[in-house]
C-alpha cells in the first residue's frame, strides 16, 4: 500500500509525462502544418511564375531578346548618386556573399562596383532583381547576381548572350568562378580570363581584412580561419560590402571634385 506522499509523487510524474506527450504531439502537428504550408507556398510561387512567363511555343527556342521581353527585364546603368541604386547593390551583394559562404564556407570572388567596371542594374518588371558588372577593358564578365525569386527563367544567360552578340571580341569571364558561375559560363560559352596580379592582391587584401576583423571581434572561436565562425563571418561579409561601396563612392567623389 502506497503512502499519500508516494501517490502525490506518482501523480506528478504521470502529469509530467502527459504534458511531455502533449507537447510532443503539438510539435509534430506544427511541423506537419509548416511542411504543408511551405509546400503550398512553393506551388503557388511556381504557379505565379508560370503565369508571368509565357510558355515557349512547341518546336521553337526562345531567343535571348524574347526571354528578356517575356520576363519584362531591362537594364540601367548604376548611378552612384542614386540612394536606391546604392542600397540595392549593397543588399544584393551581401546576399551573394552570404549565399556563397553557406555553400562553400569561403569568401566569394567579384566586386559589384569598381573603377574598372561598368555596373548595370537589372530590373525585372518594377523591381530591382539583380546587377551585372562588366570589365570593358578586357571584355569580361566580372560578376552577375540575380535574387532568388528571379532565377530559373534564363534571365542571366539571356543577358550575357545579348552582350556577347554586341561585344567586338570573344567575351570572357574572370576567374575564379563560384559553382553557379561556372555553370553559367559553361552555358553561355564565355572564355575564362585569369585575373590580373592587382585583382588577386586586392582580393587577398579584402580577405585578410575580413580575417583581421574576425580575430579582433570574434568571442566564439577566436577568429580561427580554419573554422569559420558562423556568427561572426556573416557580419564581416556584410561589412566588406559596405567598405567596398564606400571606397568606390569616395573615388567617384574625388573624380568629380
Amino acid at each position: 500500500m502506497t503512502s499519500h506522499v508516494e501517490q502525490q509523487i506518482q501523480a506528478r510524474i504521470a502529469a509530467a509525462r502527459a504534458k511531455r506527450e502533449q507537447q510532443r504531439q503539438q510539435r509534430a502537428e506544427l511541423t506537419e502544418a509548416r511542411t504543408a504550408g511551405l509546400a503550398a507556398r512553393h506551388r503557388t510561387k511556381l504557379q505565379r511564375q508560370a503565369e508571368d512567363v509565357p510558355p515557349t511555343p512547341p518546336g521553337r527556342t526562345m531567343t535571348p531578346a524574347s526571354v528578356l521581353a517575356a520576363n519584362k527585364v531591362r537594364t540601367v546603368d548604376f548611378n552612384p548618386r542614386s540612394y536606391t541604386h546604392i542600397r540595392s547593390i549593397a543588399e544584393l551583394h551581401k546576399a551573394y556573399l552570404l549565399e556563397e559562404f553557406e555553400r562553400t564556407g569561403d569568401y566569394a570572388p567579384g566586386l559589384p562596383v569598381a573603377t574598372h567596371t561598368n555596373t548595370l542594374i537589372i530590373r525585372v518588371g518594377d523591381e530591382i532583381g539583380g546587377f551585372c558588372a562588366i570589365d570593358p577593358h578586357h571584355y569580361a564578365l566580372e560578376l552577375v547576381y540575380l535574387a532568388p525569386p528571379y532565377r530559373g527563367r534564363g534571365i542571366a544567360a539571356a543577358l550575357i548572350q545579348q552582350m556577347r552578340a554586341t561585344c567586338p571580341q570573344r567575351m570572357k569571364a574572370k576567374l575564379p568562378f563560384t559553382p553557379q558561375g561556372q555553370a553559367l559560363v559553361t552555358r553561355t560559352g564565355l572564355l575564362p580570363l585569369q585575373p590580373s596580379d592587382a585583382s588577386v592582391q586586392a582580393a587577398a587584401d579584402r580577405l585578410a581584412e575580413i580575417h583581421r576583423v574576425i580575430r579582433r571581434d570574434c568571442p566564439h572561436k577566436r577568429g580561427n580561419p580554419a573554422k569559420p565562425c558562423r556568427r561572426c563571418w556573416p557580419k564581416a561579409l556584410r561589412r566588406s560590402t559596405e567598405y567596398a561601396l564606400a571606397a568606390y563612392l569616395a573615388e567617384q567623389r574625388d573624380k568629380t571634385a
